[in-house]
Protein backbone atom coordinates (compact mmCIF):
# COMPACT_ATOMS: atom_id res chain seq x y z
CA UNK A 1 0.00 0.00 0.00
CA UNK A 2 2.94 2.21 0.90
CA UNK A 3 4.65 1.69 -2.24
CA UNK A 4 0.86 2.49 -4.27
CA UNK A 5 0.51 5.54 -2.19
CA UNK A 6 4.25 6.42 -3.20
CA UNK A 7 3.73 6.16 -6.67
CA UNK A 8 0.22 8.30 -7.14
CA UNK A 9 2.24 11.43 -4.69
CA UNK A 10 5.11 11.15 -7.31
CA UNK A 11 2.88 11.22 -9.92
CA UNK A 12 0.83 14.42 -9.10
CA UNK A 13 3.82 15.70 -7.96
CA UNK A 14 5.87 15.55 -11.55
CA UNK A 15 2.19 17.16 -12.83
CA UNK A 16 2.15 19.74 -10.70
CA UNK A 17 5.90 20.79 -10.82
CA UNK A 18 5.14 21.01 -14.75
CA UNK A 19 2.27 23.14 -13.92
CA UNK A 20 4.56 25.48 -12.04
CA UNK A 21 7.20 25.27 -14.57
CA UNK A 22 5.36 25.79 -17.55
CA UNK A 23 6.47 29.10 -19.92
CA UNK A 24 3.95 30.75 -21.76
CA UNK A 25 3.23 30.18 -25.09
CA UNK A 26 3.79 33.34 -27.66
CA UNK A 27 3.42 33.52 -31.06
CA UNK A 28 6.91 33.56 -31.88
CA UNK A 29 7.84 31.39 -29.16
CA UNK A 30 7.05 27.52 -27.31
CA UNK A 31 8.86 26.04 -24.55
CA UNK A 32 11.34 23.43 -24.69
CA UNK A 33 9.31 21.83 -22.19
CA UNK A 34 6.31 21.16 -24.51
CA UNK A 35 8.57 18.40 -26.55
CA UNK A 36 10.93 16.78 -24.53
CA UNK A 37 9.49 16.68 -20.93
CA UNK A 38 7.73 13.83 -19.02
CA UNK A 39 6.04 15.57 -16.98
CA UNK A 40 4.11 17.58 -19.86
CA UNK A 41 3.42 14.03 -21.11
CA UNK A 42 2.01 12.67 -18.05
CA UNK A 43 -0.24 15.75 -17.86
CA UNK A 44 -1.74 15.55 -21.67
CA UNK A 45 -2.59 11.35 -20.39
CA UNK A 46 -4.60 12.98 -18.16
CA UNK A 47 -5.68 16.34 -19.24
CA UNK A 48 -5.69 16.42 -22.73
CA UNK A 49 -6.20 12.77 -24.40
CA UNK A 50 -9.50 12.16 -22.21
CA UNK A 51 -11.28 15.70 -23.08
CA UNK A 52 -10.86 16.15 -26.73
CA UNK A 53 -12.26 14.84 -29.83
CA UNK A 54 -10.12 12.66 -31.79
CA UNK A 55 -10.07 11.22 -35.01
CA UNK A 56 -10.10 7.26 -34.58
CA UNK A 57 -10.51 6.60 -38.44
CA UNK A 58 -12.45 7.21 -41.77
CA UNK A 59 -16.32 6.14 -41.92
CA UNK A 60 -15.79 3.71 -45.02
CA UNK A 61 -14.11 1.37 -42.52
CA UNK A 62 -16.70 0.85 -41.04
CA UNK A 63 -19.61 0.61 -43.73
CA UNK A 64 -21.07 -2.85 -42.76
CA UNK A 65 -23.43 -3.66 -39.93
CA UNK A 66 -20.57 -5.72 -37.13
CA UNK A 67 -17.89 -4.16 -38.65
CA UNK A 68 -15.83 -2.78 -35.97
CA UNK A 69 -12.27 -0.98 -35.50
CA UNK A 70 -10.21 0.22 -32.01
CA UNK A 71 -8.34 3.75 -31.58
CA UNK A 72 -5.77 3.41 -28.94
CA UNK A 73 -4.59 6.84 -27.40
CA UNK A 74 -1.71 6.01 -24.51
CA UNK A 75 -3.54 4.12 -22.11
CA UNK A 76 -6.80 3.94 -23.26
CA UNK A 77 -8.20 1.94 -26.04
CA UNK A 78 -11.97 2.88 -27.81
CA UNK A 79 -13.70 0.23 -29.60
CA UNK A 80 -16.12 1.76 -32.41
CA UNK A 81 -19.13 -0.34 -34.09
CA UNK A 82 -21.17 -0.40 -36.63
CA UNK A 83 -24.52 -1.60 -34.85
CA UNK A 84 -27.22 -3.56 -36.80
CA UNK A 85 -29.33 -0.49 -37.34
CA UNK A 86 -26.42 1.04 -39.13
CA UNK A 87 -25.73 3.55 -36.30
CA UNK A 88 -22.15 4.45 -34.95
CA UNK A 89 -21.34 3.14 -30.88
CA UNK A 90 -18.36 3.57 -29.12
CA UNK A 91 -17.42 1.99 -26.33
CA UNK A 92 -14.29 1.98 -23.55
CA UNK A 93 -12.42 -0.94 -25.01
CA UNK A 94 -12.52 -3.00 -21.50
CA UNK A 95 -14.68 -5.80 -19.77
CA UNK A 96 -16.50 -5.59 -16.81
CA UNK A 97 -15.77 -8.34 -15.29
CA UNK A 98 -12.21 -8.72 -15.13
CA UNK A 99 -10.59 -5.81 -17.64
CA UNK A 100 -9.51 -7.88 -20.88
CA UNK A 101 -9.32 -5.92 -23.41
CA UNK A 102 -12.34 -6.87 -25.60
CA UNK A 103 -11.40 -6.22 -29.20
CA UNK A 104 -7.79 -5.38 -31.21
CA UNK A 105 -7.19 -4.17 -34.50
CA UNK A 106 -10.39 -3.93 -37.06
CA UNK A 107 -12.66 -6.36 -38.35
CA UNK A 108 -16.44 -7.56 -38.29
CA UNK A 109 -18.25 -9.32 -35.25
CA UNK A 110 -21.87 -10.22 -34.24
CA UNK A 111 -21.47 -9.68 -31.10
CA UNK A 112 -18.58 -8.05 -28.76
CA UNK A 113 -17.37 -11.26 -26.57
CA UNK A 114 -14.79 -11.12 -24.32
CA UNK A 115 -11.98 -13.79 -25.18
CA UNK A 116 -11.10 -14.46 -21.27
CA UNK A 117 -14.51 -15.63 -19.69
CA UNK A 118 -16.70 -15.36 -22.55
CA UNK A 119 -18.87 -12.99 -21.14
CA UNK A 120 -21.33 -11.33 -24.50
CA UNK A 121 -22.45 -7.86 -25.25
CA UNK A 122 -24.83 -6.93 -28.22
CA UNK A 123 -23.30 -4.22 -30.67
CA UNK A 124 -26.04 -1.74 -28.93
CA UNK A 125 -23.41 -2.37 -25.63
CA UNK A 126 -26.21 -4.49 -23.70
CA UNK A 127 -24.91 -7.45 -21.70
CA UNK A 128 -26.52 -10.58 -23.29
CA UNK A 129 -24.62 -13.07 -21.97
CA UNK A 130 -22.57 -14.13 -18.30
CA UNK A 131 -20.86 -17.45 -18.05
CA UNK A 132 -23.11 -19.58 -15.11
CA UNK A 133 -24.48 -16.20 -14.07
CA UNK A 134 -26.68 -17.81 -11.13
CA UNK A 135 -22.59 -17.53 -9.73
CA UNK A 136 -23.86 -14.09 -8.76
CA UNK A 137 -26.89 -14.38 -7.60
CA UNK A 138 -27.78 -11.73 -4.94
CA UNK A 139 -24.64 -9.87 -5.66
CA UNK A 140 -24.95 -6.17 -6.03
CA UNK A 141 -24.44 -4.09 -9.00
CA UNK A 142 -24.85 -7.12 -11.08
CA UNK A 143 -28.02 -5.95 -13.36
CA UNK A 144 -27.89 -5.74 -17.13
CA UNK A 145 -28.19 -1.99 -16.74
CA UNK A 146 -25.20 -2.35 -14.55
CA UNK A 147 -23.16 -4.44 -16.72
CA UNK A 148 -23.68 -2.06 -20.15
CA UNK A 149 -20.06 -1.37 -21.47
CA UNK A 150 -19.10 2.39 -20.84
CA UNK A 151 -19.63 4.26 -23.90
CA UNK A 152 -17.92 7.32 -25.57
CA UNK A 153 -19.21 10.07 -27.62
CA UNK A 154 -18.36 9.21 -31.07
CA UNK A 155 -19.28 11.80 -34.31
CA UNK A 156 -19.09 12.11 -37.76
CA UNK A 157 -17.47 14.96 -39.68
CA UNK A 158 -16.44 14.93 -43.53
CA UNK A 159 -16.46 11.38 -43.63
CA UNK A 160 -13.88 11.36 -40.32
CA UNK A 161 -15.18 9.25 -37.72
CA UNK A 162 -14.42 11.18 -34.15
CA UNK A 163 -14.56 10.25 -30.27
CA UNK A 164 -14.48 12.13 -27.26
CA UNK A 165 -13.74 9.65 -23.81
CA UNK A 166 -15.27 12.72 -21.86
CA UNK A 167 -19.03 12.23 -21.47
CA UNK A 168 -19.80 16.38 -20.70
CA UNK A 169 -17.79 17.58 -23.73
CA UNK A 170 -18.83 19.84 -26.20
CA UNK A 171 -21.06 18.71 -29.34
CA UNK A 172 -17.98 17.44 -31.90
CA UNK A 173 -19.54 20.47 -34.09
CA UNK A 174 -18.84 23.31 -31.41
CA UNK A 175 -15.34 21.68 -30.98
CA UNK A 176 -14.48 22.14 -34.44
CA UNK A 177 -15.99 25.43 -35.13
CA UNK A 178 -14.83 27.41 -37.36
CA UNK A 179 -13.47 24.75 -39.70
CA UNK A 180 -16.79 23.59 -41.23
CA UNK A 181 -17.52 26.86 -42.15
CA UNK A 182 -14.38 26.64 -44.13
CA UNK A 183 -14.01 23.03 -44.94
CA UNK A 184 -17.54 21.84 -45.56
CA UNK A 185 -17.57 22.68 -49.26
CA UNK A 186 -14.33 20.17 -50.19
CA UNK A 187 -16.87 17.38 -49.16
CA UNK A 188 -14.44 15.23 -47.79
CA UNK A 189 -17.11 13.04 -47.51
CA UNK A 190 -16.74 11.81 -50.96
CA UNK A 191 -13.31 10.72 -50.84
CA UNK A 192 -11.84 7.28 -50.23
CA UNK A 193 -8.84 5.55 -48.70
CA UNK A 194 -6.74 4.68 -51.37
CA UNK A 195 -3.73 3.94 -48.66
CA UNK A 196 -2.93 3.96 -44.84
CA UNK A 197 0.64 3.67 -43.00
CA UNK A 198 1.21 3.52 -39.44
CA UNK A 199 4.93 3.80 -38.43
CA UNK A 200 6.77 4.79 -35.03
CA UNK A 201 9.02 7.72 -35.24
CA UNK A 202 11.77 9.26 -32.80
CA UNK A 203 10.13 12.67 -32.43
CA UNK A 204 7.12 13.89 -30.18
CA UNK A 205 4.12 13.39 -31.34
CA UNK A 206 3.72 17.42 -31.92
CA UNK A 207 7.46 17.37 -33.78
CA UNK A 208 5.77 15.03 -36.16
CA UNK A 209 2.38 17.05 -36.61
CA UNK A 210 3.95 20.08 -37.11
CA UNK A 211 6.64 19.11 -39.77
CA UNK A 212 2.81 19.21 -41.91
CA UNK A 213 1.82 22.24 -40.58
CA UNK A 214 4.11 24.80 -42.76
CA UNK A 215 5.86 25.48 -45.88
CA UNK A 216 8.54 27.57 -44.38
CA UNK A 217 10.41 24.59 -44.55
CA UNK A 218 9.92 23.84 -48.47
CA UNK A 219 12.41 25.60 -50.02
CA UNK A 220 15.72 23.63 -48.01
CA UNK A 221 13.58 20.11 -47.01
CA UNK A 222 12.10 20.12 -50.30
CA UNK A 223 14.37 21.67 -53.11
CA UNK A 224 13.17 20.00 -56.27
CA UNK A 225 9.83 21.54 -55.88
CA UNK A 226 10.92 24.94 -55.77
CA UNK A 227 11.79 25.80 -59.92
CA UNK A 228 7.93 25.31 -60.38
CA UNK A 229 6.68 26.61 -56.82
CA UNK A 230 6.82 29.72 -54.85
CA UNK A 231 6.46 28.37 -51.51
CA UNK A 232 6.21 31.51 -49.70
CA UNK A 233 3.11 31.60 -47.45
CA UNK A 234 1.33 33.01 -44.25
CA UNK A 235 -0.98 31.23 -41.41
CA UNK A 236 -3.47 31.87 -39.60
CA UNK A 237 -5.16 30.57 -36.37
CA UNK A 238 -8.92 29.77 -36.32
CA UNK A 239 -9.79 28.91 -32.45
CA UNK A 240 -8.05 25.45 -31.48
CA UNK A 241 -7.43 24.69 -34.95
CA UNK A 242 -5.02 26.83 -37.63
CA UNK A 243 -4.23 26.90 -41.59
CA UNK A 244 -1.69 28.00 -44.18
CA UNK A 245 -2.31 29.00 -47.56
CA UNK A 246 -0.03 31.11 -50.01
CA UNK A 247 -0.80 34.65 -50.51
CA UNK A 248 -2.16 35.68 -53.99
CA UNK A 249 0.28 38.08 -54.29
CA UNK A 250 2.93 34.76 -54.68
CA UNK A 251 3.86 33.92 -58.41
CA UNK A 252 1.53 32.35 -60.11
CA UNK A 253 1.67 28.21 -59.89
CA UNK A 254 4.40 26.70 -62.83
CA UNK A 255 6.97 29.42 -62.25
CA UNK A 256 10.21 29.13 -59.84
CA UNK A 257 10.22 30.57 -56.28
CA UNK A 258 11.90 34.09 -56.32
CA UNK A 259 14.65 32.66 -54.10
CA UNK A 260 15.89 31.09 -57.23
CA UNK A 261 16.63 34.36 -58.84
CA UNK A 262 14.85 33.00 -62.36
CA UNK A 263 12.02 34.91 -64.11
CA UNK A 264 8.40 33.66 -64.27
CA UNK A 265 8.12 32.24 -68.14
CA UNK A 266 5.64 33.68 -70.67
CA UNK A 267 4.72 30.03 -71.17
CA UNK A 268 3.58 28.43 -67.90
CA UNK A 269 1.61 25.48 -69.50
CA UNK A 270 4.83 22.98 -68.54
CA UNK A 271 5.09 24.27 -65.32
CA UNK A 272 2.21 23.65 -63.89
CA UNK A 273 2.31 19.86 -65.81
CA UNK A 274 5.23 19.73 -63.60
CA UNK A 275 3.44 20.92 -60.77
CA UNK A 276 0.80 18.50 -60.52
CA UNK A 277 3.18 15.52 -61.98
CA UNK A 278 5.94 16.14 -58.95
CA UNK A 279 3.51 16.08 -56.42
CA UNK A 280 1.66 13.57 -56.86
CA UNK A 281 5.10 10.94 -57.68
CA UNK A 282 6.71 12.36 -54.53
CA UNK A 283 3.22 12.36 -52.50
CA UNK A 284 1.92 9.39 -53.33
CA UNK A 285 3.91 7.53 -55.89
CA UNK A 286 2.78 5.49 -58.82
CA UNK A 287 0.85 2.88 -56.51
CA UNK A 288 -0.61 5.76 -54.08
CA UNK A 289 -2.76 9.02 -53.84
CA UNK A 290 -1.00 12.19 -52.24
CA UNK A 291 -2.30 15.32 -52.30
CA UNK A 292 -2.41 15.31 -55.82
CA UNK A 293 -3.67 11.75 -57.65
CA UNK A 294 -1.74 10.37 -60.32
CA UNK A 295 -5.30 10.45 -62.16
CA UNK A 296 -5.55 14.27 -61.62
CA UNK A 297 -1.53 14.24 -63.15
CA UNK A 298 -2.19 12.66 -66.15
CA UNK A 299 -5.22 14.64 -67.06
CA UNK A 300 -3.35 17.57 -66.87
CA UNK A 301 -1.14 17.04 -69.63
CA UNK A 302 -4.07 17.98 -71.86
CA UNK A 303 -2.77 21.59 -71.64
CA UNK A 304 -0.01 21.29 -73.61
CA UNK A 305 -2.48 20.54 -76.72
CA UNK A 306 -5.91 22.09 -75.64
CA UNK A 307 -4.55 25.69 -74.52
CA UNK A 308 -2.22 28.09 -75.83
CA UNK A 309 1.22 28.91 -74.73
CA UNK A 310 -0.08 32.45 -74.45
CA UNK A 311 -3.09 31.43 -71.80
CA UNK A 312 -3.17 33.24 -68.41
CA UNK A 313 -2.44 31.68 -65.01
CA UNK A 314 -6.13 32.17 -64.33
CA UNK A 315 -7.23 29.93 -67.54
CA UNK A 316 -4.18 27.26 -67.17
CA UNK A 317 -5.85 26.58 -63.09
CA UNK A 318 -9.40 26.74 -64.51
CA UNK A 319 -8.55 24.02 -67.27
CA UNK A 320 -6.77 21.84 -64.99
CA UNK A 321 -9.47 22.07 -62.36
CA UNK A 322 -11.93 21.22 -65.40
CA UNK A 323 -9.72 18.13 -66.34
CA UNK A 324 -9.59 16.84 -62.76
CA UNK A 325 -13.09 16.98 -62.28
CA UNK A 326 -13.57 14.74 -65.34
CA UNK A 327 -11.57 12.28 -64.01
CA UNK A 328 -13.60 12.13 -61.09
CA UNK A 329 -16.85 12.12 -62.28
CA UNK A 330 -15.80 9.58 -64.59
CA UNK A 331 -14.46 7.76 -61.67
CA UNK A 332 -18.31 7.96 -60.06
CA UNK A 333 -17.48 10.69 -58.00
CA UNK A 334 -19.60 14.17 -57.29
CA UNK A 335 -17.34 17.01 -57.75
CA UNK A 336 -17.65 19.63 -55.23
CA UNK A 337 -18.91 23.18 -56.55
CA UNK A 338 -16.49 26.05 -54.49
CA UNK A 339 -17.05 29.28 -55.14
CA UNK A 340 -14.08 31.73 -55.15
CA UNK A 341 -14.69 33.21 -52.27
CA UNK A 342 -14.40 29.83 -50.30
CA UNK A 343 -11.86 29.12 -52.66
CA UNK A 344 -9.77 32.10 -51.00
CA UNK A 345 -10.30 30.93 -47.92
CA UNK A 346 -9.50 27.56 -47.95
CA UNK A 347 -5.55 27.49 -47.53
CA UNK A 348 -3.77 24.43 -48.09
CA UNK A 349 -3.42 22.87 -44.93
CA UNK A 350 -5.59 22.76 -41.76
CA UNK A 351 -4.92 21.28 -38.47
CA UNK A 352 -7.28 19.64 -36.30
CA UNK A 353 -6.68 20.40 -32.71
CA UNK A 354 -5.05 18.33 -30.94
CA UNK A 355 -3.57 15.48 -33.14
CA UNK A 356 -4.65 15.41 -37.02
CA UNK A 357 -3.51 17.81 -40.35
CA UNK A 358 -4.70 17.87 -43.53
CA UNK A 359 -2.59 18.82 -47.10
CA UNK A 360 -5.70 18.68 -49.16
CA UNK A 361 -6.79 18.93 -52.79
CA UNK A 362 -9.84 18.89 -54.36
CA UNK A 363 -9.14 15.83 -56.10
CA UNK A 364 -7.06 13.71 -53.09
CA UNK A 365 -5.54 14.61 -49.79
CA UNK A 366 -2.96 14.08 -47.90
CA UNK A 367 -4.34 13.34 -44.04
CA UNK A 368 -1.68 12.79 -40.42
CA UNK A 369 -2.53 12.01 -37.32
CA UNK A 370 -0.11 11.87 -34.33
CA UNK A 371 -0.34 9.89 -30.87
CA UNK A 372 2.60 9.65 -28.37
CA UNK A 373 4.16 5.98 -28.16
CA UNK A 374 3.44 5.09 -24.39
CA UNK A 375 4.49 7.16 -22.09
CA UNK A 376 8.19 8.52 -23.98
CA UNK A 377 8.07 12.21 -25.01
CA UNK A 378 10.59 11.51 -27.66
CA UNK A 379 8.71 8.83 -29.83
CA UNK A 380 5.12 8.95 -31.09
CA UNK A 381 2.88 6.71 -33.56
CA UNK A 382 2.63 8.25 -37.20
CA UNK A 383 -0.42 7.66 -39.19
CA UNK A 384 -0.94 8.33 -43.14
CA UNK A 385 -3.61 8.38 -45.10
CA UNK A 386 -3.68 8.96 -48.84
CA UNK A 387 -7.76 9.94 -49.80
CA UNK A 388 -8.85 10.16 -53.09
CA UNK A 389 -12.65 11.67 -54.44
CA UNK A 390 -13.97 8.72 -56.02
CA UNK A 391 -17.53 6.48 -56.07
CA UNK A 392 -17.35 3.53 -53.31
CA UNK A 393 -17.65 1.56 -56.62
CA UNK A 394 -14.40 2.20 -58.11
CA UNK A 395 -12.77 2.47 -54.35
CA UNK A 396 -8.80 1.24 -54.32
CA UNK A 397 -8.64 -1.77 -52.02
CA UNK A 398 -6.15 -1.18 -49.67
CA UNK A 399 -3.64 -2.55 -46.71
CA UNK A 400 -3.30 -1.41 -43.80
CA UNK A 401 0.61 -0.88 -43.22
CA UNK A 402 2.24 -0.87 -39.92
CA UNK A 403 6.26 -0.28 -40.29
CA UNK A 404 8.11 -1.06 -36.85
CA UNK A 405 11.23 0.46 -38.29
CA UNK A 406 9.70 2.90 -41.27
CA UNK A 407 13.62 3.20 -41.81
CA UNK A 408 13.71 -0.53 -43.28
CA UNK A 409 10.80 0.49 -45.53
CA UNK A 410 11.75 4.04 -47.20
CA UNK A 411 11.19 3.12 -50.57
CA UNK A 412 7.57 2.17 -49.76
CA UNK A 413 6.64 5.59 -48.43
CA UNK A 414 6.01 8.84 -50.36
CA UNK A 415 9.80 10.53 -51.17
CA UNK A 416 8.27 13.74 -50.28
CA UNK A 417 7.28 12.55 -46.74
CA UNK A 418 10.55 10.54 -46.32
CA UNK A 419 12.33 13.78 -46.34
CA UNK A 420 9.76 15.39 -43.73
CA UNK A 421 10.20 11.81 -41.70
CA UNK A 422 14.34 12.32 -41.71
CA UNK A 423 13.80 15.68 -40.40
CA UNK A 424 11.46 15.10 -37.05
CA UNK A 425 13.59 12.37 -35.89
CA UNK A 426 16.52 15.14 -36.20
CA UNK A 427 14.57 17.70 -34.50
CA UNK A 428 13.75 15.95 -31.68
CA UNK A 429 17.20 14.95 -30.91
CA UNK A 430 18.46 18.76 -31.58
CA UNK A 431 15.58 19.13 -28.59
CA UNK A 432 17.07 17.24 -26.61
CA UNK A 433 20.38 19.58 -26.40
CA UNK A 434 20.62 21.39 -22.79
CA UNK A 435 21.85 24.92 -25.47
CA UNK A 436 18.12 24.52 -26.77
CA UNK A 437 15.75 26.90 -24.92
CA UNK A 438 12.63 26.73 -27.28
CA UNK A 439 11.01 27.16 -31.00
CA UNK A 440 11.70 30.36 -32.33
CA UNK A 441 8.40 30.09 -34.48
CA UNK A 442 7.52 32.51 -37.13
CA UNK A 443 4.42 35.08 -36.01
CA UNK A 444 4.03 35.48 -39.77
CA UNK A 445 4.18 31.63 -41.28
CA UNK A 446 4.34 29.51 -38.74
CA UNK A 447 1.32 30.85 -36.42
CA UNK A 448 -0.77 27.67 -36.49
CA UNK A 449 2.08 25.82 -34.62
CA UNK A 450 2.16 28.39 -31.96
CA UNK A 451 -1.46 28.12 -31.60
CA UNK A 452 -1.62 24.84 -31.13
CA UNK A 453 0.40 24.63 -27.92
CA UNK A 454 -1.39 28.23 -26.31
CA UNK A 455 -4.82 25.66 -26.75
CA UNK A 456 -2.45 22.85 -25.45
CA UNK A 457 -1.86 24.87 -22.27
CA UNK A 458 -5.26 25.87 -21.77
CA UNK A 459 -5.96 22.03 -21.06
CA UNK A 460 -3.22 21.22 -19.38
CA UNK A 461 -2.46 24.28 -16.88
CA UNK A 462 -5.63 26.35 -17.10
Amino acid sequence: MNRVIHSVTKAATATAAAASEAETVRDDYIPRADYVSPDVAALERTRLWPRVWQMACREEELARPGSFTTYEIVDQSVLIVRTVGGALRAYHNVCPHRGNRLATGSGAMARITCGFHGWRWDLEGNNVFIKDETDFAGCPAMGAEDLVLTPVQVDIWGGFVFINMDPDAEPLGEFLAPVPQYLDCVEFQGMRIAWHQTIRVGGNWKTALESFMESYHVYTTHPQLVPVFDERSFSRAYGKHGMHGYPPTNRPLGAPSPRTGLPVPEDLREGVIKVFADIADQTGGATMVGNISGRAAKEVERLRTELPATATPIEILTAAFGYMAEAAIRDGARWPTITPEQMEHLGVDWNIFPNMVMVFGLDASLVFRARPDGDDPHRCIFDMWGVIRISDENAPEYEHRVFADWHDHQDEIPSLLVQDLRNIEKIQQGMRSIAYKGSRTSPLQEQQISNLHKTLHRYLYE
